[in-house]
């Protein structure tokens, strides 16, 4: 879509997810992981995304990867409570390998986060 004037790379982004709630609801995961997670969970399990409907969480050492492969039905239930709906069908458990954890992005604008709480 093209547009006959210049807009703000917020406003490209608002719209874009305006346009994909679905992206959006996950953003807000991301955002909360830390509650959605609770305390224990959260330092340990970073969140690295999400891929036909399976969460992908990283760990930081393979220690840590068996703890979270264990916890993995915990996880998905933490997440799709947070959800409010079955969201995820699975967990996929792996070393973050230098990853970004997607829970320390920049938040969304509060249009967006808005809009999504609305539509969900």
């Amino acid at each position: 879509m093209r547009a006959k004037r210049l807009v703000s790379a917020r406003e490209a982004v608002e719209r874009l997810l305006g346009r994909y709630p679905h992206k959006a609801r996950l953003a807000l995961l991301w955002q909360n992981w830390g509650m959605a997670m609770g305390p224990e969970l959260a330092p340990l399990a970073w969140p690295l995304g999400e891929h036909k409907g399976v969460l992908l969480v990283g760990g930081e050492d393979a220690m840590i990867m068996q703890e979270l492969a264990m916890m993995r039905d915990e996880i998905l239930e933490r997440a799709n409570a947070f959800m409010d709906e079955r969201f995820f069908t699975d967990v996929h458990v792996s070393l973050s390998l230098g990853k970004r954890p997607l829970d320390s992005l920049a938040p969304l604008p509060s249009r967006v986060r808005d809009r999504t709480v609305l539509d969900a």
